[in-house]
C-alpha cells in the first residue's frame, strides 16, 4: 500500500512536471510569436515612415522648383520693364539732345544704338 502511494505520488509529480513543461513551452511559443509580431509591426512602421519622408522630400523639392520658377518669371518681367524704360529714355534723350542736322550726320550710329 505504501508502495502504491509512493508510485501514485511519483506519477503525480511526473504529471506536474510534464504539465509545467507544457506551460513553459506554450509561454515561450507565445513570447516568440509576440516578438515576431512586434518585429513585423516595426518593419511596417519603418516602411510607412520612409514613404512619408519621401513624399515630404518630393513636396519640398516641388515647392522649391515653383519658387525658383516664380522668381525667374519676376526677374524676366523686371528686366523687360527696365529694358523698355532704358529704350524709351534713350530715344527721349537722343531726340532732346540733337538737332536735325546732328541726327542726320549720326544716322548710322543712332541706328546701331537703337538695335541694342
Amino acid at each position: 500500500k505504501i508502495l502504491l502511494k509512493v508510485q501514485a505520488e511519483e506519477k503525480r509529480k511526473q504529471n506536474a512536471i510534464v504539465n509545467e513543461k507544457e506551460k513553459i513551452k506554450m509561454y515561450l511559443a507565445q513570447q516568440i510569436q509576440e516578438k515576431e509580431r512586434r518585429k513585423a509591426q516595426e518593419k511596417e512602421d519603418l516602411v510607412r515612415l520612409r514613404e512619408r519622408m519621401m513624399a515630404d522630400v518630393m513636396a519640398s523639392e516641388q515647392q522649391e522648383k515653383e519658387k525658383a520658377r516664380v522668381k525667374r518669371e519676376k526677374e524676366v518681367m523686371n528686366r523687360c520693364a527696365i529694358e523698355e524704360q532704358i529704350s524709351t529714355k534713350r530715344q527721349t534723350c537722343l531726340n532732346e539732345a540733337m538737332s536735325k542736322q546732328e541726327k542726320a550726320f549720326n544716322r548710322q550710329l543712332l541706328r546701331r544704338l537703337s538695335d541694342y
